[in-house]
């Protein structure tokens, strides 16, 4: 079972088997963190998309899965179309070893 930010595997490159420092993704998984409205105000939202899964992660943040991924820059469009029901959307990040690696920063959203 693979869970939000995990991954069965861990990709190793060079000596000592240190975790690869490029910045993974699950496929066609994003982070979401909404103003209000929750699952409904995404699926509303990102419709378009075929939203396969919305999971509440706490604190207004949710894993949301599309079967249809137009990408990272097509989604933040679309949220800044969202009227402030959208704040922010991010890669699902795969964690190694429970660390993030090399991160980018969550962009906000602005309408």
């Amino acid at each position: 079972m693979i869970g939000v930010g995990c991954s069965q595997s861990s990709p190793l490159s060079g000596e000592n088997n240190k975790p690869s420092l490029i910045n993974q993704t699950v496929s066609g998984s994003y982070i979401v963190k909404v103003s209000g409205g929750g699952e409904p105000a995404i699926r509303s939202i990102f419709g378009k998309y075929d939203v396969v899964l919305v999971r509440s992660l706490g604190n207004e943040q949710f894993e949301m899965q599309l079967g249809n991924d137009p990408g990272l820059d097509a989604l933040q469009k679309t949220a800044t179309k969202s009227e402030g029901a959208i704040k922010a959307v991010q890669p699902n990040f795969v964690y190694h070893n429970g660390a993030r690696i090399k991160a980018t920063p969550e962009k906000q959203i602005k309408p």
